[in-house]
């Protein structure tokens, strides 16, 4: 089993910083830093997380291997969330009492690499090309994604979903809640691959917005989520809008699956 050990090793080798893996997983810095020091550890629905966002494979490394009497004694995991596991037979290959340290190095899931991915302003922008770089942020790459990615960070309440929107219920797992970093494919398979129902970034009136890509049986818009802005919103006409991207991820809240 991987330990925290392993993974600020692996963050290491990545050049990915702590407070860019806390806002990668959506906990704050101290949050880290004690699973880092060993006060406190990450539920398993986390480690699961921590292991997708860095590629890795918990591939129950064996840390140490010992034999003693024809019995071989593997010690898997780190020292908190370590198990045994015992192997009979005949194992004179070892010999009695000896003992076996095998150090297994870190691998990443179908080699993926991390990309460095711009973050963009918000404001003041026509296309892509000319927008300003504010920031960077480091990310393990999504199988199929290469290159040409954004991210710019959302404020407001017009994508945060309420129980009078127009949109179904099912809408909801895209609700955005203020100050969210949202992280997008701009390539042209993404933009050429979009469905009824995705969530998409676009650029009207110089700016930087996240709306539903949403046929309502009649006519396809760009919809916000938050009913008092569905109102207000007079931008949710495709031909008022640039679509630039899809959304893959929303930092501190989920990666979006097809």
């Amino acid at each position: 089993m991987i330990t925290m050990n392993d993974v600020k090793n692996e963050l290491a080798r990545a050049g990915i910083t702590q407070k860019e893996f806390s806002e990668m997983l959506g906990v704050s810095l101290t949050a880290i830093q004690k699973w880092f020091n060993g006060t406190s550890h990450p539920t398993m629905k986390r480690y699961t997380q921590i292991l997708e966002v860095l590629g890795l494979d918990d591939n129950n490394k064996i840390n140490n291997q010992t034999a003693h009497k024809g019995i071989i004694n593997n010690n898997v995991g780190g020292s908190n969330n370590s198990f045994g596991n015992t192997i009979s037979g005949g194992n004179n290959a070892f010999g009695n009492n000896s003992n076996v340290n095998i150090n297994k190095s870190l691998t990443a899931k179908n080699n993926t690499s991390f990309l460095t991915i711009p973050v963009i302003k918000r404001d003041d922008i026509i296309t892509l090309n000319n927008a300003h770089e504010i920031d960077t942020i480091s990310l393990k790459a999504p199988d199929g994604i290469k290159d040409k990615c954004f991210a710019f960070k959302y404020n407001g309440t017009d994508m945060r979903r309420d129980s009078n929107s127009l949109l179904p219920e099912d809408y909801a797992k895209y609700s955005i809640e203020d100050n969210s970093l949202i992280i997008f494919d701009s390539s042209d398979n993404a933009l050429n691959n979009l469905n009824n129902g995705d969530l998409v970034v676009c650029i009207a009136d110089n700016k930087v917005n996240v709306r539903v890509l949403y046929n309502n049986g009649y006519e396809t818009t760009l919809m916000p989520l938050n009913s008092i802005a569905q109102v207000k919103d007079t931008n949710q006409e495709l031909n008022k809008n640039r679509i630039v991207g899809k959304v893959f991820l929303i930092r501190k809240d989920r990666w979006l699956n097809d």
